[in-house]
């Protein structure tokens, strides 16, 4: 089954990074960080602009735009980053889009894949058997929360009237990078079924338990959750099964996406520490550790969501 995420970040002006998740399949969510642009009075003589936006986080743009998996035998740079989303400049720590345009563009230029045609049907079904990709997601929002602390975790999912068609879980990383930043998560999307992302040998979830040094794990006093790198909480209940999707018509039958970025308070206490193996099997273990989100706060939660037709 398709499952997505590997998790690498790229920052033009300073360099922070998550690390890599080393999932067992599936395509690629791409966070990557960029200056914040400064609004400027100049463009616009007749709009007033305020770079005093309160503390927290600030949708920008969504879409389902186009993948260069459906373009590109190689849809990677030579570094291993998708070709697009990129921004200009080709610094080194921006190495994966060196030039935009002629003449090439400054850091703030940025190449997306922007789709110019409505999604085939066909093209976006049957997430179990596809070899390639429906599109590919991007969530833009900015950073103004200050905080460098908790962790930062996004989700996404999409539904067709009352059924899931997608659902990427919650994937919770590393502490924020920082803020003053605008971050786009980018990945490519399946749906239909198989597009869910349930069960433990998949998702590496529970998070197995492991001990410092060759001991073995045989207790709680002497285990810990092995989440420096992330991990991902998959859906349960009705939002762990996708469906096929259907053609729409008209407004009936659009592709309803959401995603939600947000910051988690993650202390000892999140994690549940568990002695099951039927529990733990996908752990490769018997000792294991669920774990229970909890929010920083509306301010930092971003909700985003738009609509997409398919023929």
């Amino acid at each position: 089954m398709k499952r997505i995420f590997q998790v690498v970040v790229v920052v033009l002006v300073v360099a922070f990074c998550f690390g890599q998740m080393a999932l067992a399949e599936g395509p690629h969510i791409t966070p990557k960080v960029t200056p914040k642009v400064i609004h400027n009075p100049g463009l616009n003589a007749n709009a007033v602009h305020s770079n005093a936006l309160a503390a927290g986080f600030h949708g920008l743009w969504q879409a389902l735009a186009g993948s260069p998996a459906d373009y590109y035998p190689t849809p990677t740079n030579s570094d291993g980053y998708p070709i697009w989303p990129c921004f200009g400049g080709g610094s080194s720590t921006n190495p994966d889009c060196p030039q935009i345009g002629d003449p090439a563009q400054a850091n703030y230029g940025m190449e997306v894949g922007v789709p110019f045609f409505t999604w085939p049907l066909s093209l976006c079904e049957n997430a179990d058997t596809a070899t390639i990709p429906c599109g590919q997601t991007e969530t833009w929002y900015e950073d103004d929360s200050g905080d460098s602390t908790d962790y930062l975790a996004y989700g996404l999912y999409a539904k067709q009237g009352t059924s899931y068609v997608a659902n990427e879980g919650l994937y919770v990383y590393a502490p924020n990078p920082g803020s003053g930043f605008v971050t786009v998560w980018s990945g490519d999307n399946y749906m239909g079924t198989g597009a869910c992302i349930s069960g433990y040998a998949s998702t590496g979830y529970p998070i197995p338990a492991v001990q410092s040094g060759s001991a073995a794990c045989t207790s709680k006093t002497t285990c810990t959750p092995a989440y420096t790198e992330g991990f991902v909480v998959p859906p349960t209940g009705a939002a762990a099964t996708c469906v096929n999707p259907v053609a729409t018509t008209g407004t009936t039958n659009e592709v309803a996406f959401q995603s939600v970025t947000e910051l988690l308070v993650v202390t000892s206490s999140s994690f549940k520490w568990v002695h099951s193996a039927t529990t733990c099997a996908g752990t490769g273990g018997d000792y294991c550790y669920t774990f229970t989100p909890k929010a920083k706060g509306a301010a930092t939660t971003a909700t985003q969501k738009w609509n997409v037709a398919l023929e």
